[in-house]
């Protein structure tokens, strides 16, 4: 081919070289480069569909771009349809310009992970990255459109997703001069939306891209949660706002680098609430003057104006509310300035605890604040400035006010002078410790002095005082539910406060005082918190204490009492080494009792102290029977106490001296139990944690007591829950000193209780395991008594009872009902053992005269000498606790029988010197005859005028019977041979007259029959047989009774004794030719 053909198609072989390389060879060395460049700089997969550039104008197109997403939780972070753009290059400055860039059909796929987290935010670092290394030229568009566009947000912290489509866009950036046309539409969760404005730019010269916007009628609750902490704190329930701002694109590669906002926002009628329901705010209207970098979370506001707001409280602390407003602005990831805050005309409603809304509110809220930065809106040290707040606010209906001037961090920390007038007292509670238990129900106040205060947690405290002064009216606080302190007026002078409230002087005016909450309260028990607050000087002015005091075994009960008309000075309360007296108290304890105190306090932090000189008097023990009711049973308890000793703190330690005056306690019929007119207890130490007493000396005078069971019968008194055996009591030395000792029970005769009287005794020793001695001296009626003997607390040991000379005056009824005798006068002496053993008693009658028809006339006639005296004694006792009468009764019922067995063991006992024959021993069959002197009878019926001789005959059976017959047989045999010997006489004679009379016949011869004798024609003159005699029945009988005769006879005649108390008994003994003598009363 020729040279010139060669020349004439060469433009053609280029073109058509041109046309190939552009439309074939560039896009297939620019598609799989860009597509792995992108990937690796995005660190996600990207994939390109075609590169096509038309060889005209070099319009490029690129389809089908996809960007993966990074977590492969959806399909795709952004779809592209289409990018066509036509790029050029300034040979200059090398920056590449898109012409007309045009995005057809995106799809963006988003998701909010948490606050300022996204599914893309790794994108922004890692393209800062690229442009530093220069892996990406620097680039510049003069004009975007976007067109048919899709995006969808699954905003997961709050569960919602919101979704764009039909967007379009339309942004001139730069290249045209000004007032370039901007065009934005799009349907927002199927609202549709159209923003339209106008761009200013000015190229590449340093300022970047300026774009303002015009908004109108955003609806703030779909929007607010994407501020920086907002969401975790507020809820915003309504409102709208409208929006003029001027979106910034400052100079450089990337878009949206440094993307800002600039504008102002006005708000219409917002409400919005804190998530816990604490906080509601109410804004009519407000106006913002702004500055936002919202990629960088910047806030930056010239100037914020709002008048009529209202916020709502549901809380009685400031310093809670200012601890939620300052999570929200204190918020770290919120980089917060404020050049001028302006609220005015607001209002404020705090609510108490229940919900209910406050009378009034606080109302011309004044809020002003200049030149202020967050912390998190300064880099690195940087100290930043300090900003100037000036809040007042004023209740006109109550007369209350309010006001602050001073200054405020990037730490939230205030510093500047408050006053506070007439407010609540709640307020100033909150402000002096903020959360603390302690708070006002009620009362009024006035504040005045610098604060120093921190909103948020740090390294500052979280509130200073200094040189304040605070004044409480009609005030009331509490602990919880506790009452601690409520009165008429509460002053605090010199004000300060680190944590820790304290002043120099605390003034107290007609107070109702809990000892130990307000003992917490300035700091003198450590409640797991401190103390609320700590003063060097403490004035009280007619006030009234509280004073709980532990009741002894029962940790969950206290009984309360209250010191009225309540006068305190104190100074040098914080001093931990105070050894100088600085405090004086006096008041009146319950109805009548004056209280005096006087000594060293300490209430210096964690060394609480106190040496207290106490005097009491007059206290009633009325007003203590619940403190007293828990161990002592008695139901009423009267007397007047009266102490004077030291108390100490810690330990609740009382030592000193007490008096007790008229005290009784009787049961709840009145029946008095115990009683004396004074009682002095010396030594006295009291412990209250644990509960203990001991006494060194206890002196009682005139005591009175009803006891029982011997002298552990007080014990009876102790409530039985105690263990007797543990119960903390100690006493070194009682002495009683005219006493009267009750008995519980009688112990003469059943219907007799005495009374010992003038007694006199100590007890040493007494301890709650311990064995104590007792020695008691007294009167009984006329009677001298001394009781001896030890015990311990739950029972008598042993004890030893001597009474001597009691007269027995008034039972003479008990005599003559019970004995059958007149007394004239008794005495009585006895000894008790508590063991029973060696217990006797010895009762003494005179003047006695017995009825006749006495069952113990025979004990009175053996006893009773010739004054009518009788001694009985009644021992040993089978137990202590017999009665004396009784005992009489039944001494006298055992003489009684052994006399009826046995009269002459009395006899022997009474006069063992006497000779006293009690039988007579005579022959058989024999009644008269001397016999030896019977004794000493007339001794005995001389000293025993009551006595007299039975003289009882007796026979026996066998041998009075034998000797008898022999006595009689002998007599009939001499009469019948006498009788023979007169029969023989008399027949001899007959014989012989006969013999006469047959001689005479023979000389007359005449016979003459009545010259015979009738006894000689009637009896038999024969010898008569012997007799063979029987004794009588009645003769041995009769024999008996001769011989008793012989001896009474004996006894009157030669021994003289009175006839009248000889008395020969009626009855025969058939034991024995013998005649007893017998003793029987002879009372008539």
């Amino acid at each position: 081919m020729s040279r010139r053909v060669v020349f004439f198609l060469l433009p053609f072989f280029l073109v058509a070289f041109y046309f190939s390389a552009v439309l074939y060879g560039i896009p297939a060395l620019v598609k799989g480069p860009l597509a792995e460049k992108l990937a690796a700089a995005l660190g996600r997969p990207v994939r390109i569909g075609q590169v096509v550039v038309s060889p005209l104008d070099w319009q490029v197109q690129v389809s089908g771009i996809i960007v993966g997403s990074a977590r492969g939780e959806l399909p795709y972070l952004l779809k592209l349809e289409s990018l066509q753009c036509r790029p050029s290059a300034s040979l200059r400055t090398g920056k590449i310009i898109l012409h007309d860039l045009l995005l057809d059909g995106p799809d963006l796929q988003l998701i909010r992970y948490r606050e300022g987290e996204y599914n893309f935010s790794d994108l922004v670092p890692a393209l800062r990255g690229l442009e530093r290394r220069g892996g990406l030229a620097p680039v510049s568009v003069d004009r975007i459109q976007v067109r048919n566009g899709r995006l969808t947000l699954d905003d997961r912290p709050v569960q919602a997703r919101h979704r764009v489509r039909d967007l379009q866009i339309l942004l001139p950036l730069g290249g045209g001069g000004s007032g370039q046309d901007m065009v934005l539409r799009a349907v927002v969760n199927d609202s549709p939306v159209e923003v339209t404005g106008s761009l200013d730019g000015n190229g590449g010269k340093g300022r970047g891209n300026r774009l303002r916007l015009g908004l109108h009628g955003l609806e703030l609750r779909s929007y607010a949660g994407y501020i920086p902490g907002l969401q975790q704190i507020f809820a915003v329930e309504e409102g709208s706002a409208d929006l003029d701002v001027e979106l910034v694109l400052a100079g450089g590669a990337l878009p949206g680098k440094s993307l800002s906002l600039e504008g102002d926002l006005v708000l219409r009628n917002v409400r919005a609430v804190s998530r816990d329901n604490m906080i509601g705010l109410e804004l009519p209207g407000g106006r913002l003057a702004f500055s936002v970098q919202p990629l960088a979370g910047a806030f930056s506001f010239e100037e914020m104006v709002f008048r009529q707001g209202t916020l709502r409280y549901q809380g009685n602390d400031p310093a809670l509310l200012l601890g939620s407003l300052g999570q929200l602005v204190g918020n770290p990831a919120l980089k917060l300035q404020v050049d001028r805050l302006l609220v005015e005309e607001g209002t404020l409603w705090l609510q108490a605890g229940d919900g209910a809304r406050s009378a009034t509110p606080w109302e011309a809220v004044r809020l002003q604040l200049t030149g202020w930065r967050s912390r998190a809106a300064l880099t690195g040290g940087e100290s930043g400035p300090v900003g100037v707040l000036r809040l007042s606010a004023e209740k006109k209906g109550e007369k209350k006010s309010f006001s602050f001037q001073g200054t405020l961090d990037q730490e939230l920390f205030f510093d500047g002078e408050a006053d506070l007038a007439n407010v609540d007292g709640g307020w100033l509670l909150g402000l002096l410790r903020p959360g603390n238990r302690v708070g006002a129900v009620r009362g009024r106040g006035d504040f005045s002095g610098r604060v120093s205060y921190r909103v948020t947690p740090g390294s500052r405290p979280g509130l200073e005082l200094k040189k304040g002064s605070l004044e409480l009216r009609d005030f009331q606080l509490v602990d919880g539910t506790e009452h601690v302190l409520s009165g008429r007026k509460l002053v605090c002078e010199d004000l300060q406060a680190d944590g820790q409230a304290g002043c120099a002087r605390l003034t107290l005016v007609g107070a109702d005082i809990d000892a130990t909450g307000f003992l917490a309260f300035l700091g003198g028990e450590d409640k797991g918190e401190g103390a609320f607050l700590q003063m060097d000087e403490l004035a009280v002015e007619d006030s009234r204490l509280n004073v709980r005091l532990p009741i002894p075994g029962d940790r969950d009960k206290t009984y309360p009492l209250t010191i009225s008309r309540l006068m305190l000075q104190a100074t040098g309360l914080r001093d931990p080494e105070r050894d100088r007296d600085n405090i004086i108290l006096s008041g009146i304890v319950g109805r009548r009792a004056e209280l005096r105190m006087g000594g060293v306090v300490s209430l210096a932090p964690a060394r609480t102290t106190a040496r207290l000189q106490v005097s009491l008097r007059n206290l009633s023990l009325e007003e203590l029977r619940p403190l007293i009711r828990p161990w002592f049973l008695p139901e009423k308890v009267s007397g007047q106490l009266h102490l004077r000793g030291s108390l100490s703190w810690p330990g609740k330690q009382y030592e000193g001296i007490v008096w007790l005056e008229q005290f009784a306690a009787a049961d709840r019929d009145g029946l008095p139990l115990l009683s004396w007119d004074r009682g002095v207890l010396q030594g006295v130490h009291l412990s209250f944690a644990p509960f203990g007493l001991s006494m060194d000396n206890v002196q009682l005078q005139r005591p009175r007591l009803l006891a029982g069971n011997g002298p552990a019968g007080l014990v009876r008194f102790i409530n039985p829950r105690w263990d007797i055996g543990y119960l903390p009591v100690s006493i070194g030395h009682l002495s009683v000193e005219n006493g009267t000792f009750q008995a519980g029970r009688p112990a003469l005769f059943p219907d007799y209780v005495p009374e010992l009287t003038g007694l006199q005794g100590t007890v040493t020793s007494i301890r709650h395991d311990g064995v104590f001695p007792f020695t008691f001296s007294g009167r009984l009626e006329e009677a001298r008594v001394e009781l001896t003997g030890s015990a311990t607390l739950g029972s008598t040991e042993e004890y030893h009872v001597s009474v001597s000379d009691f007269p027995l005056y008034g039972f003479t009824d008990f005599f003559t009902s019970n004995l059958g005798a007149e007394v004239r006068l008794a005495m009585a002496d006895w000894t008790v053992d508590g063991d029973g053993e060696g217990s006797v008693a010895t009762v003494h009658l005179e003047g006695v005269r017995v009825l006749p028809d006495s069952r113990y006339g025979l004990i009175f006639a053996l006893l009773l000498d010739q004054q009518g005296s009788l001694g009985l004694e009644l021992g040993p006792l089978k137990g202590r606790d017999e009665l004396l009468f009784p005992l009489v009764h039944q001494h006298l019922h055992r003489l009684l029988l052994q006399a009826v067995i046995s009269p002459w063991l009395i006899v022997e006992s009474e006069f063992p010197d006497l000779h006293l024959e009690r039988e007579i021993v005579f022959p058989p069959a024999r009644a008269e005859m001397d016999f030896p002197d019977p004794g000493d009878y007339g001794r005995l019926l001389e000293k025993r005028p009551l006595l007299g001789l039975r003289i009882t005959g007796g026979y026996d059976p066998e041998t009075d019977l034998y000797g008898l017959q022999e006595v009689l047989q002998e007599q009939a045999d001499q009469q019948w041979q006498e009788e023979n010997r007169r029969r023989e006489l008399l027949r001899l004679q007959w014989l012989a007259r006969e013999k006469e009379a047959i001689a005479a016949i023979g000389k007359t011869g005449q016979v003459q029959e009545e010259l015979i004798e009738p006894d000689w024609k009637e009896h038999d003159l024969q010898p008569l047989p012997r007799p063979v005699v029987e004794v009588p029945p009645g003769q041995l009988v009769e024999l008996a009774r001769k011989r008793a005769r012989a001896v009474a006879a004996y006894l009157v005649e030669k021994a003289g004794l009175p006839g009248e108390r000889v008395d020969v008994d009626e009855q025969i003994l058939q034991s024995g030719a013998v005649v007893k003598i017998g003793l029987v009363p002879m009372i008539r």
